[in-house]
C-alpha cells in the first residue's frame, strides 16, 4: 500500500512540475512610450508570441524605413515640420506553426498628428487608424503604409522640439484553441516646432504723430526762417534810407 502510494505521488510530481515550468518559462514583457504632457502608457505583451508587429517610419533624409528618428543623447537626425506628411509602415506577421484567425490592428496616432491617407481608415477624428481583419497561415505577413500629416504652425505649441510616438497594436486567435495572440511595436520621431519670439525680435509699431524729436526740429526751422526773414526785412529798409 505504502509503495503504491509513493508510486502515484511520483506520477504526480512527474505530470505537474513540467506544466509549472512550462507555465513559467512563458515570458512577458512590458513595453512603455512617453506621451505628450507627461507620463508614459505600457503594454504587456508576451515574447512568446507567434504574432509579431514591426513598426517603422519613412525618413525622408536616409530614404529608409526606420524604427525611430530620434537619438537618446539629444541629436535630431531628422524633424517633421508643420503640415508635412509622415509615412508609416505597419508589418504583421504569423511566425509560429498554427494559423491565426481574425487579426486586427489598430494604430494610434499622437497629439498633432491626423490620419491623411493610404491603407486603413481613420477614426476618432483620425487620431486612429484602422484595418480591416484578416487571417495568417504560418510564416505569412501583411503590410500596411499609411501617410498622416502634422497639424499647421497655429495648432503646434510654441517652443523647440517635440518628440512623439506613434503605437501599433495587432490581436488574433488561434485557430487551434481560440486562445488570443497579441504585440506591439512603435516609432518615435519629432517635430520643429515655431519657436516663441524674444522681446529683442519684436518689431515696435510706429506711434501715429510727431514725436518729440521731429516737435523740435520742426520749431527751430519755423525760429530760424523768422528770423531770416526779420533780417532779410531789416537789410531792405536800410538800403531804402540810403
Amino acid at each position: 500500500m505504502k509503495k503504491k502510494l509513493t508510486q502515484t505521488l511520483l506520477a504526480f510530481v512527474m505530470l505537474v512540475v513540467p506544466a509549472f515550468v512550462l507555465v513559467q518559462n512563458v515570458e512577458a514583457k512590458t513595453i512603455c512610450w512617453e506621451v505628450y504632457g507627461g507620463g508614459e502608457e505600457c503594454e504587456e505583451v508576451d515574447e512568446d508570441s507567434q504574432l509579431k508587429v514591426d513598426k517603422t517610419i519613412w525618413n525622408p533624409k536616409s530614404e529608409q524605413w526606420e524604427d525611430h528618428i530620434s537619438s537618446s543623447d539629444g541629436s535630431y537626425p531628422y524633424t517633421f515640420s508643420a503640415e508635412q506628411t509622415v509615412t508609416f509602415r505597419i508589418k504583421v506577421e504569423n511566425t509560429g506553426e498554427v494559423k491565426l484567425k481574425d487579426i486586427k490592428v489598430k494604430d494610434t496616432l499622437p497629439a498633432y498628428i491626423i490620419y491623411n491617407n493610404g491603407d486603413g481608415s481613420g477614426t476618432d477624428d483620425n487620431q486612429k487608424v484602422e484595418f480591416d481583419s484578416f487571417d495568417l497561415d504560418p510564416g505569412q505577413s501583411k503590410t500596411f503604409v499609411f501617410e498622416a500629416k502634422v497639424a499647421d504652425d497655429g495648432v503646434l505649441p510654441k517652443d523647440d522640439k517635440l518628440c512623439l510616438t506613434n503605437v501599433a497594436e495587432a490581436k488574433g486567435k488561434r485557430v487551434d484553441n481560440d486562445n488570443e495572440e497579441k504585440n506591439v511595436d512603435y516609432a518615435n520621431f519629432c517635430l520643429n516646432l515655431p519657436e516663441v519670439k524674444s522681446k529683442e525680435t519684436i518689431k515696435v509699431l510706429p506711434v501715429t504723430g510727431i514725436n518729440p524729436t521731429q516737435e523740435m526740429a520742426r520749431n527751430v526751422a519755423i525760429i530760424s526762417t523768422a528770423l531770416g526773414l526779420i533780417l532779410v526785412g531789416y537789410g531792405i529798409k536800410k538800403l531804402a534810407n540810403n
